[in-house]
């Protein structure tokens, strides 16, 4: 009973430090900007990060055979891809949406909002945040995760601690985005110079990690 305590423990800290991962946390960052409710965003996150951990995991376990490295070096190579597009993308909106921060309260609570001198903002919700989620699910320690999969004593085992991982990264994430959140509303009148850092700091990390896959 102790060791699959300290099983599921390791797999919790182990899915929250996963949520502070560079590219993670850049992903996110670029992300947090198009929520009104910040925290959302890593919340999704995380949802779309487990839920597909769990299915590729699930599938692993049950079939019993091991993830080739190139398999999921494929995967981190797509994952930064995927932070190159999305920092180029915000770059250019900045332009072209010239978008800013108006911050108000409501009944006491301070709020902030995204507004476009566009005629009408450009679709932005939470599903944007659950698609990376889903894409950074088999990369990184992700991938590493499947990798020892099949060394699990059991099939149940195998599935708890993913889905533990998955809880601890869940809430690391929904912290991340709670924290830049408070920073984006703390610092509004830099908004633009701040998400044009979170852009290039984007393309920087997604391009390290395509270039180390392809080098």
């Amino acid at each position: 009973m102790l060791t699959l305590v300290t099983l599921f423990s390791y797999a919790l800290i182990l899915g929250l430090f996963h949520a502070f991962e560079g590219d993670h946390i850049t992903a996110v960052s670029t992300i947090t900007f198009e929520s009104n409710k910040p925290s959302l965003a890593g919340l999704f996150w995380g949802v779309g990060h487990t839920l597909v951990l769990l299915i590729a995991g699930g599938i692993v376990l049950l079939l019993g055979v091991a993830v080739p490295e190139s398999f999921a070096n494929m995967f981190e190579g797509f994952a930064g891809m995927l932070l190159l597009l999305l920092g180029v993308s915000v770059i250019l909106k900045i332009k072209k949406d010239r978008l800013h921060v108006h911050s108000h309260s409501h009944d006491g609570s301070k709020h902030i909002h995204m507004h476009s001198h566009e005629k009408s903002l450009l679709h932005r919700h939470e599903h944007k945040s659950f698609i990376f989620g889903i894409f950074h699910g088999l990369a990184g320690s992700g991938a590493l995760l499947l990798l020892i999969l099949p060394n699990s004593s059991s099939i149940l085992e195998g599935f708890l601690f993913i889905l533990v991982f998955g809880l601890g990264s869940i809430f690391g994430m929904t912290l991340v985005s709670f924290i830049l959140g408070r920073i984006f509303e703390k610092f509004s009148r830099f908004v633009n110079l701040i998400q044009f850092s979170a852009g290039t700091l984007s393309i920087l990390i997604g391009f390290g990690m395509v270039f180390q896959i392809i080098a």
